[in-house]
């Protein structure tokens, strides 16, 4: 069937579109459907308004005459961008701003009447995958920007499309190392993992596309009342479903070391992770309760130091590994990424302390330790929110059959952190961090609270 070409155009003000409505269809699913999924990373206008009636949302939109101004400005752009803009050659502008202006008019309660091809008839041939939706999302986010609408606004019109996508999305997208939107693949985890600060989420590394690889790398410092945490490591995506990582940290044991007979005790650890999405898309899935879920597995392993003696006498082991299971939901409506991790371990401290400890009474089976973040998308480019990360304490008693009293017990993670990433290329996290008694015998029970920055790159 033909698109509707330039001479074509007094037919189509006749008459609605059937001869190119698979195009106006692709282009208002590629513009509105992900925009509804992801437009909980737009930028804030006005203040939140809660929720609005279909004829309210038609008038704070600026009723016909906004809503076609938004979609005239969207067509211009998107029309002279090198990587879109051909999809499109065929079609008359005025025409397509029309059938898109249309369709958002009766979305929102308006007055006016749709008449194109049903949604998944008119995309049943055109196979398009969710990298050509997010290629697109960012252009309809500038336009509401430019446009100064409320963040709440564009939550309330976008939720109304939500369900479109599944009659959209047949097919798979490109190649697109940059085919995901910003911070939509998390942050780099203490332990490699995209993810948190201090927990894995069920997000894959990199922005590479659903057929596409890509690589992300991160350097990690970590600073408390007695300690100090170095980490770096590199994670590599694949197609939005599997993830490996790599990542070795460095602990300066401070005032420990000494306490041990051990002045200068630096621990080095190596992680190596890997993670399967097996079900969900924390972006797409956002209009109903399905969260994505992955699973993943970090093999652990301390070097050789001068903590050998004290680990061995304590029964506990050099090399260990944590099983875990993931669940993000992105809550469209209120801008809020939830995260859920369940996690079999056996490790003390995050393994830089070893792995159990069998002396006075045998810790050395798995336990299931609960981890949650929550995140608050601000923008596009900024995300404020909290951890809390559940610890074994196998050392304890350990500790107290070695004459310390409860001077190895543990405590739980937390943290209150703030990502911000202006482009697909870096983004820096900085978090204060309360990672609760360590060693407390050497530290006078001291909590350990202080600073987290972390850069990560992505290629």
């Amino acid at each position: 069937m033909p698109p509707l070409r330039d001479h074509d155009l007094d037919h189509a003000h006749r008459k609605p579109c059937v001869v190119a409505s698979y195009r106006c269809h692709t282009l208002l699913a590629l513009v509105v459907t992900v925009a509804m999924a992801t437009s909980g990373q737009a930028q804030t206008g006005a203040p939140d308004a809660g929720p609005i009636s279909p004829v309210a949302l038609y008038q704070v939109l600026g009723e016909k005459a906004g809503i076609q101004a938004l979609m005239d400005d969207l067509v211009d752009r998107l029309r002279s961008d090198p990587q879109i803009g051909p999809l499109f050659k065929d079609i008359k502008p005025a025409y397509l701003k029309q059938q898109l202006t249309d369709q958002l008019c009766r979305v929102s309660g308006g007055p006016c009447v749709y008449e194109g091809e049903e949604m998944k008839k008119s995309h049943a041939e055109l196979k398009i995958g969710t990298g050509q939706f997010n290629l697109l999302v960012e252009i309809l986010q500038d336009c509401m920007d430019a446009r100064q609408i409320p963040f709440s606004v564009q939550n309330q019109l976008l939720a109304r499309l939500a369900p479109m996508h599944r009659d959209i999305i047949t097919g798979s997208s490109e190649a697109n190392r940059q085919g995901k939107l910003l911070l939509t693949g998390g942050v780099s985890s203490v332990d490699g993992a995209a993810g948190g600060g201090l927990t894995p989420w069920a997000t894959v590394a990199s922005y590479a596309s659903d057929q596409a690889w890509g690589m992300t790398a991160h350097a990690t410092r970590v600073t408390t009342n007695d300690y100090g945490l170095n980490i770096y490591g590199l994670a590599v995506g694949w197609r939005n479903q599997f993830e490996v990582s790599l990542s070795r940290q460095s602990f300066d044991a401070g005032i420990t070391g000494p306490g041990l007979g051990v002045p200068g005790l630096q621990l080095t650890q190596d992680v190596l992770g890997a993670k399967w999405r097996v079900a969900g898309d924390a972006v797409l899935n956002s209009d109903n309760w399905q969260p994505q879920v992955a699973v993943g597995v970090e093999f652990k392993a301390l070097q050789s130091s001068g903590l050998d003696a004290t680990l061995a006498a304590l029964r506990a082991k050099k090399s260990g590994t944590d099983l875990y299971i993931s669940a993000t939901k992105l809550f469209l409506a209120q801008g809020l990424l939830v995260n859920a991790t369940l996690r079999a371990t056996t490790a003390n401290q995050n393994g830089l302390l070893g792995f159990g400890g069998t002396l006075g009474s045998a810790h050395d089976s798995y336990q299931l330790m609960p981890e949650l973040s929550v995140a608050w998308l601000a923008n596009r480019h900024l995300a404020l929110g909290a951890e809390y990360r559940r610890m074994p304490n196998n050392l304890q008693d350990a500790g107290a059959a070695a004459g310390l009293g409860d001077g190895l017990r543990a405590q739980d993670w937390k943290d209150l952190f703030v990502a911000w990433a202006p482009n697909k290329t870096v983004s820096l996290t900085l978090a204060y961090v309360d990672l609760g008694v360590v060693v407390p015998a050497t530290t006078a029970g001291r909590s350990q609270t202080g600073a987290y920055l972390s850069a990560q790159f992505g290629f």
